[in-house]
């Protein structure tokens, strides 16, 4: 039974992980799982997780990752998904460093892609970063998944054999579009 699968899953998470915090393991994958999940979750697992993100924000001067910016779409795809904003956390806009282009593709494939899933979990405005060399913009993040297209139609994160899960994720970012 799928359904029963689903909620031992769930329970087994929330033993695994009495207290998410952030980061990837025991973080935000794990809080996007279970809010999209429709598992009874209790209220106070995804508030002690926006509270330990939020301190451990603070203590960052908002600086998730100099190099990593797929760190801040992660965090908006959880925060979207537990219904809070990520415009301020711990008095800093985690939205923000989405808005640098150059920052964003640093990191490659993965940067733009989920950048883009990021800004269309809630249909958030491109936002504004003042630090940016290149302003983004949706359509630079399009242009550059576009760019990275194999010829076989797939995508990789390096060389020329297309990975499923690249795939899946490039065309689930540019799916809207």
């Amino acid at each position: 039974n799928t359904e029963l699968a689903l909620n031992e899953t769930a329970e087994y998470l929330l033993h695994l992980i009495p207290e998410a915090g952030y980061g990837s393991i025991g973080g935000e994958w794990a809080v996007i799982g279970l809010a999209r999940s429709d598992c009874n979750v209790p209220q106070s697992f995804y508030d002690t997780y926006y509270n330990n993100l939020a301190s451990y924000v603070k203590a960052s001067k908002g600086i998730l990752s100099k190099n990593k910016y797929t760190e801040y779409s992660r965090v908006v795809l959880a925060l979207t998904a537990i219904g809070k904003s990520p415009e301020n956390v711990g008095g800093y806009n985690l939205l923000a460093p989405l808005g640098d282009y150059n920052a964003v593709i640093r990191q490659g494939i993965n940067g733009p892609v989920f950048a883009l899933l990021a800004l269309d979990s809630l249909s958030y405005e491109m936002p504004v970063c003042t630090e940016a060399g290149i302003q983004a913009s949706r359509n630079l993040y399009i242009e550059y998944i576009l760019q990275k297209q194999l010829e076989n139609g797939g995508w990789s994160l390096y060389g020329d054999t297309a990975e499923p899960d690249v795939t899946g994720m490039a065309l689930m970012a540019l799916s809207k579009y």
